[in-house]
């Protein structure tokens, strides 16, 4: 599920009883979820895959973000975790390269200084100067 903690914890508590008031549920959750997803409503069987993700470190966009949860994870980054077990692991590398770009222009821009070393001093130079440049004179 994504989007919002909040969000998130509703949409999972609508699932819940959209599951259990339609067939009884098991012990295995994912199996629940998978026939019901599976089933659909039109009596055709749909191709899903279901990944779990088991998020062990800090989020990558948590320099720029207070985490809610330790366990949680950008959107970018759940992706990645997905394509990555789906076998798609030069994807899931190039978009955590992107990340870490994303997470390192802004601290660049905000603070002079990168946590993923991903530029150059010549480039965190240049990027300083534009934001030195674009201030405002008085």
């Amino acid at each position: 599920l994504d989007g919002t903690w909040s969000q998130g914890r509703s949409l999972r508590r609508h699932l819940e009883k959209s599951i259990s008031s339609s067939q009884n549920l098991s012990s295995n959750a994912v199996e629940d979820a998978r026939e019901v997803a599976n089933s659909s409503g039109t009596g055709e069987s749909q191709d899903l895959t279901f990944v779990h993700i088991d998020v062990k470190e800090p989020s990558l966009f948590a320099p720029l973000r207070k985490q809610v949860r330790s366990d949680g994870c950008c959107t970018l980054e759940a992706a990645a975790y997905c394509m990555r077990e789906l076998g798609e692991s030069d994807v899931a590398d190039n978009w955590i390269h992107n990340l870490k770009v994303f997470v390192d222009t802004i601290r660049v821009q905000s603070r002079g200084e990168q946590l993923y070393g991903t530029f150059s001093d010549d480039e965190r130079a240049k990027m300083t100067a534009v934001k030195r440049n674009l201030e405002p004179p008085f």
